[in-house]
């Protein structure tokens, strides 16, 4: 993740507030030690690392909560350039942690919360994943439209 962010400083720049909340999101992916202490500043967070996990990993990112669901696409790189396009899921636990799960497909679909987009900042490859988790985000407002009253 550090060097996916800092080859693309610039882009995160625009997308994170500016280049002080770049380093920011940097230095609270550093650790000294494996024995250091873990501190809060250090832990996962969805707004900061959503879209640069999305990127590292060239598929789509799934962040599945009580509070709030949302799904991270690619920036730069299209779904035809993933070498694996599932998403990956990561669930919040215990009011502060993020695990990841396995998500059972629905006839070869898996759902997807809304995406959070940075279009003004994705090449044209990576827009192709807006139609490709199409059916995907479909299934899912499925899912929450059986929930409302």
């Amino acid at each position: 993740m550090i060097k996916e962010i800092t080859e693309n400083k610039a882009s995160y720049a625009k997308q994170q507030g500016g280049e002080q909340e770049v380093t920011r999101i940097v230095e609270g992916l550093q650790v000294k030690t494996k024995k250091s202490k873990i501190t809060l500043s250090k832990w996962l967070d969805k707004m900061a690392h959503g879209q640069v996990l999305a990127n590292t990993y060239t598929r789509p990112v799934i962040f599945l909560s009580l509070i709030a669901c949302n799904s991270f696409i690619p920036s730069r790189m299209g779904p035809q350039e993933s070498p694996d396009t599932k998403p990956i899921y990561l669930v919040h636990v215990d009011g502060n942690h993020w695990v990841l799960a396995t998500v059972q497909e629905i006839d070869g679909v898996m759902p997807i919360p809304p995406l959070i987009l940075a279009a003004k900042s994705s090449s044209k490859s990576a827009r192709a994943w807006v139609a490709f988790t199409k059916k995907g985000v479909a299934l899912y407002k499925q899912g929450d439209e059986k929930k409302a009253p």
